[in-house]
Parts: C-alpha cells; structure tokens; sequence
C-alpha cells in the first residue's frame, strides 16, 4: 500500500510538471472546444458564467468540435494511405517476426539454464493435495524435467483438456479454449475471405495511385457484385461464429458439471452466510441455529469472520522478521558460524529475539479475538460466517431456503476457494460497502473522461518532434534515412497510448480491490476482465467515433443518434492498416511474456544475492503481477484481438491470417506458463468463459452493424443489402438464447446426488479451511 501510495505521488508530480500549454491543450481535447477563445469568460463577471447562458455554452462545444484534435489522432490511430502502407506492414511484420523469435530462443535457452524459475513448483504444502486431486498422469507431465532447447512445444501440444484442467484450474483451460474457439472460427471464415479480397482487387483494379495493400480494402464501393456478397459475408461470418461458440460452450458445460463434482472439501459441503443477526455472531451459536433447523448431524463446524483490526500487520512484520532472520542464518553460516563475539552472531542474535517478540504479540492478540467471539463481542464480531455441512445434498438445501421473514437476514452463497477470501471485505457492514461502491462508480467515470488530457500529456513527450530534441542521433537518422520517417512517426505516435494502456489495469484494478466489497481476488480479476475490456475496445478499436473527446462524443451523439452508424462506417474502415500492425506486434508481446522477465530476476536475486536454495527462492517470486498477467487482463486482450478481427473481416479480409497466428501463439505461450511454469490460481470454475462469451455475442452485434451501416452509405438507394446483414441478428438471437438457457451454476440435483455418494465412498482430502490466515497457528511457526 504503502509503494502504491508513493506510485501516485510521483505520477502526479510528473504530471503537474507539464508544460502550461500541454495542459492546455489536454483539457481543450477533453471539451472539445479551442481553449484559446475562452467563450465562457468573455461573457462573464470573473470567469463564473451565469446559468442563462447554459444554452450559449452547449451551441459553442457543438461549434467548436472540429476545431479540437480528434482522439484517434491524439492515440496515433493513423487512417490508411494510398502508398505506403505496404512497406510499414512489411517492416512491422519483419520486427514482429525477428523479435518474437529472438523471444522464443531467449525463453528455451533461458529455460535450460535456469530450470527451476521456469517450471513449475509444488510447494510442501500442496504435496497432499496434489496427491489425491491431481491424477499422476497430470503430475508426471507438470514435472517434467527439461531435456531440450524445444521440449516445451511439444509438452505443450501434448497435454489433453483433462491434464490442463487438473494443472491450471478450470479457468486456465477455459483461457486456452477461448484462443483456440477463435483460430478456429476465423480458420474458417478465411477462405470466404479470399474470395472477397479477389472481389476488392477486381473492383479497385483501376485504382493506379494505391498500392497492393489499399486494393485489397472496401476503398470504391460501386460494384452489384459486393452489393451482393457483403450481405452474403456477413450471414457467413454470424453463422460460422455462431455454430463454433454454442458447440464450444456445450463442450465448456460438461466441463463446468465434471468440475463441480470434483469440488473439494470444505469448499464442496460450505455456504458464506451474511447478515446475521447479532444473537448468533459466534461460532458455537451460528451452528447451533443451522443445527436446530437441519439437525446437529447435518452440519459440521461454523465460522464467524472476525474484525481481526491490527493482528493482519502483526503477520506481515513477523513473516519480514522471519525473512530476516533467515537472511542472518545464511550470512551467519556463510562466515563458518563463528562466535557470539562476531558481528554476524550478534545480528542473529538480534533478529532472533525480534521474531520471539512479534511472535509473542501476535499470539496474545489471537488468543484476545478468539475469547472476545466467545462473548459474541460486537467490535470483533462481523455479521459475515461460513457454516460446513456433512454432505453436499444438505450444503444444496441449505442455500436455496429462506430463513427469517426480512429477507435481508441469513443471505446464503457459494462460498470462494478458502485460499482466496477476503476476509476484511466480509467483516465490513453492507452500508459501508455499499457507500464505497458508489465512489468506485465515480472512479470509473473519472477515468472514462479524463483519460485524453491524460494520454495528451504524454504524447506530447513521446511525439517524434520531442524525441528529435532529447535525442540528436534519431535526428541524424531520418536526416540521413528519410525512409524511416513515417515508420518512426508511426511507433512514436502510438507510444503514449501503450504507455497510457500499460497503467490501466493497475488503476483498474486500483479502484475494484477498494471500493468493491469482493468476496474473493478472483472475483477482483472477473470484474477487472469486464471493465478492462470495455474500455479497450471503445479507446483501442472504436477510437476514430470518438471524435474530439468522449464529452463531446455524448453530447453529439444526443444531438444527432443516427450519426453513430454514420461515424462508425465512415471511419472505422478506413484504419484498418493500423490494426494490421497492432495484430502484427501483438505476436512480440505474446512471446516477450513468455521470459517472464519480474519473475527471472526475482529468482536470481534470491537465489545468488541472498543465498537461498533454488525451490525456497521459486517461492519467493511467486507469482506474477495480477495485474497485468492475472486471468483478467489476459481475458480482456483476447477480447479486444477478437474485436479488432470480427470488425476489419468483411472490409479488410487480409487481417484474418494475421489473428489466426496470434491465437495459435497465444494458445502455445498460455498453454506453457499455466500448466508448466506459473503456480495455480484459485478456481472460480468457468466464470470468465461465460462473461467473455456474453463479451464475443456483443462483438457479433458490433459487427452486424459496422457492416449494415457501411452498405447504407455505399449504397443509400437500396435497402437490400443492409437489410439483409441486419437480419443476420436472428441467428446471432439463437446463439444467444442457446447459450443462456444452458444450466450452468449448479449440479442437477441427481447428478449432485451421485457425487455426493461417491465422495463419501472415498476418503477426501480437505483443501484448507475457512479460518482467516492471520489467526491459524501456523503463522508463528518460524
């Protein structure tokens, strides 16, 4: 908390420190009006202006809209040229392929040197659970040793759904399958695309001033023979897509109820119960009301969730005191374990007593909680529990009855992995949470609107001309190379967007784990892939409608509705040789996560600059950066690739090879990092499957009308064709209806029945326990 804080702080420094006219010109983007005219203060006493001149105001933002930079532009969204652009997607494709590559042969050699920090590690831990949930066909392939420099490739294409399952959870093969659903889809949508790129280079033959690229583009429009087969492309596209995701999702539920019966215990047999009333805040009475209602043989142990107050940082200093005293340890014995006379021995000797004082601490704080929930004390207390059954079948009745006349009473929910709780969200009050919920809305709004003055700043320190000043060799280049210069304009352009698009879901993430009252981390990563994606595809894809500013946007888009239509098939098109490149690169990107860099250099300062054995220093740099490489994140960007490819299918065809090697990459370097090399994460059985499917059936929607309103503008006289594109919605109505009527929460009760018995034949290993971490006694083990 305390690094995000001092985060803040210099990223606001470094913002302020910005000249005055860029900020100027940030916030004149934002308004979408000129900031030099000042309309409001030439009318105005003080600059305040008076409310009558409210209307004035809005004529002067609609006035002034063209005169402001438009958004795409700020970002580096370049529109697509006649010439020239066949030489930049020839040079991307030559860096993209050079560089991913290079990435690839780094990461397999990499790998033979350090094997340790590139697979993964079964922690002492996870031994007896890996024994009884992991079959060992599964354990044999994660602990594979390394015998090759490319091994891993044909680990990876080796391993079956069952082994991806058991390795990574069912949201790590769900990952998988959803890269795998799109090189599927647009592997078959490819050929049709041939024919319609064929229809394009015979339509614009006679376009002498473009190059190869542009003649492969919807550029002229005048053809009865695309009037027909757009139409026919779109029905194509919709039906092909469709048919891929309901079967992809039949197979997802048969996966999800083969989950669901090999839920473990406790998690299996427990409920999370809120708002309970305060008579029956403490362990023995909360079972002792669910024992009376279903029998005492029904249920085996109730939880209250404590308000643990400090005894969370009492932990954290004593698992930094035990860190340091192992440091100690090391050095101490390092030096041949000399005398108490050594310095070295008297600073283990002083971290010693240190941990004997915090460890102290932290179990008369334990011990202070744990008699105060006895006395049902309010202050410790919460109005949050987890009650465990006996079996499933009365874990299943419990959670569907009503308990109490206020329904707001005894609110009964599937409870997260007992690994992933949060355990401070359950022990606030629903009015505070719900308080904190409203200004996480306002958070998001603010970084909705204010992200252009932000994105402004920074363009203005990456753009070519200042690279040109801080730089004399890049000047010297291009004075020397003038070739190079619409290449480096175009990778200068779009670094403030990265930059700005690498921060996102940081504070994304920021705003959800605050004001969020989440059960579970995982829940965190379900919230941020929605959010996260949402927000790419309107300022990553749909950037060029946006016009001079999301607030300017709005307000024209209220003006005028049917201008959206127009905007989106006037220039979305016309970009599609700039997402040729984002495609391009994203292959690079793919392949750099691969090295694991964080986590490389993690390990090797633990393990050679403070001396730890290999498995205790993999310990330490586990795991990865949630935020950028958590299932979130990861999510969002198939989801944005899925809807730069669906948009640009029809009227740019060439970018459906480019996906279909991004997808394959993306399933090869997913397929190795969560089965083999990245510690498994806590399960929520399939959740982000559903909301990227709901995500993908969306995008369908986008597509069917980006192509509706493109055959409206070419072809205003006749109705036909658009209307044949828009009745493609029917299908897109069924895929939709298919894949929300599937059961997908629970377990037929029959079904759930057979599992139970079967559990209950075989002896089951408890996979944790619903005891908040900083009051298990483990914690003061050394």
């Amino acid at each position: 908390m305390k690094m995000r804080k001092c985060f803040l702080l210099a990223l606001f420094q470094l913002i302020t420190s910005a000249s005055s006219a860029t900020v100027k010109a940030a916030v004149a983007a934002h308004l979408g009006t000129n900031f030099q005219r000042k309309p409001l203060e030439e009318n105005s006493e003080h600059g305040v202006p008076d409310i009558s001149e409210l209307p004035d105001i809005a004529s002067v933002l609609f006035r002034n809209v063209s005169e402001a930079p438009s958004v795409s532009h700020l970002v580096g969204v370049a529109y697509n040229r006649r010439n020239g652009d066949l030489a930049a997607l020839r040079f991307t494709l030559g860096v993209s392929c050079v560089g991913t590559m290079l990435a690839l042969i780094c990461f397999s050699v990499l790998r033979c040197q350090n094997p340790v920090a590139y697979q993964r590690q079964r922690f002492p831990e996870e031994t007896a659970e890996a024994e009884t949930i992991i079959p060992a066909s599964v354990a044999s392939v994660v602990d594979m040793p390394v015998v090759g420099l490319f091994d891993w490739v044909s680990l990876v294409l080796k391993t079956t759904p069952e082994e991806e399952i058991a390795a990574a959870g069912l949201d790590g093969w769900c990952l998988l399958e959803f890269h795998r659903l799109h090189r599927r889809i647009f592997t078959a949508i490819c050929p049709f695309a041939f024919l319609v790129c064929i229809m394009h280079w015979y339509t614009n033959r006679d376009t002498y001033d473009s190059d190869l690229l542009g003649r492969l583009d919807v550029s002229v429009y005048a053809s009865d023979m695309l009037a027909t087969a757009y139409p026919s492309m779109v029905w194509l596209v919709v039906l092909i897509s469709s048919w891929h995701v309901v079967t992809a999702h039949d197979r997802f539920i048969e996966r999800r109820f083969e989950w669901l019966k090999s839920l473990p215990l406790p998690r299996a047999t427990t409920v999370l119960v809120r708002n309970i009333p305060e008579e029956f805040r403490s362990d023995q009475s909360l079972k002792d009301y669910f024992g009376n209602l279903f029998s005492m043989d029904a249920v085996q142990s109730a939880y209250i969730v404590r308000k643990t107050g400090s005894l969370p940082y009492l932990v954290e200093e004593l698992e930094q005191a035990n860190y340091s005293l192992a440091l100690a340890k090391r050095a101490w014995e390092k030096q041949g374990c000399p005398g108490p006379d050594e310095a070295s021995c008297s600073y283990l000797a002083g971290c010693q007593q240190r941990r004997l004082k915090l460890a102290k601490h932290v179990a008369e704080a334990q011990d202070k909680i744990e008699r105060a929930v006895a006395d049902r004390d309010r202050t410790i207390c919460s109005s949050s529990g987890f009650v465990t059954f006996n079996s499933e079948l009365s874990q299943r009745l419990a959670s569907r009855e009503q308990y109490r006349r206020d329904i707001t009473e005894f609110c009964l929910d599937a409870p997260p992995d007992p690994s992933d709780v949060i355990y401070k969200n359950l022990s606030e009050d629903e009015l505070g949470s719900t308080t904190w919920a409203v200004v996480g809305w306002f958070c998001y709004l603010a970084i909705f609107l204010f992200w252009v003055p932000v994105v402004v700043v920074i363009s203005s320190w990456t753009s070519l001309a200042s690279i040109e000043q801080a730089s004399p060799f890049v000047r010297e280049l291009i004075e020397k190379h003038p070739q190079y210069l619409s290449v480096l304009t175009g990778v200068f352009s779009t670094a403030a967007l990265k930059l700005f698009l690498a921060f996102l879901p940081w504070m994304l993430l920021a705003v959800i784990e605050r004001f969020s009252n989440l059960k579970a981390n995982a829940l965190a990563q379900l919230r941020l892939q929605s959010w996260y994606a949402t927000f790419l595809i309107i300022f990553v894809l749909l950037v060029t409608t946006l016009g001079r500013g999301l607030t300017a946007t709005v307000a024209t888009i209220l003006k005028d509705p049917s201008s959206v239509l127009e905007t989106l098939s006037k220039n979305l098109p016309e970009t599609s040789h700039f997402y040729f490149n984002y495609v391009v690169l994203g292959w690079f990107t793919l392949a750099v996560e691969l090295l694991r860099i964080t986590n490389l250099l993690k390990w090797l300062f633990f393990r050679h600059a403070c001396g730890f054995e290999a498995d205790v220093a993999k310990q330490y740099c586990e795991p990865e950066d949630q935020t950028s490489y958590g299932m979130g994140a990861r999510t969002a960007l198939v989801v944005l690739m899925s809807a730069i490819t669906f948009s640009f299918c029809t009227t740019s065809p060439l970018i459906l090879p480019l996906a279909v090697v991004y997808f394959v990459l993306g399933d090869i370097v997913y397929g190795y990092l969560l089965i083999f090399a990245e510690s498994k994460k806590p399960d929520l059985g399939g959740e982000f499957w559903m909301q990227a499917v709901q995500q993908v059936l969306m995008i369908l929607l986008l597509y069917v009308l980006i192509m509706a309103s493109i055959l409206v503008a070419k072809s205003p006289d006749n109705w036909l064709p658009s209307a044949s594109a828009v009745s493609a919605l029917l299908v897109l109505y069924w895929a939709w209806r298919r894949v929300n009527n599937l059961a997908f929460d629970s377990l037929p009760l029959e079904e759930l029945v057979k599992a139970s018995r079967a559990k209950q034949a075989e002896k089951q290993h408890w996979s944790g326990h619903y005891v908040q971490p900083e009051l298990k006694p483990e914690v003061l083990n050394e």
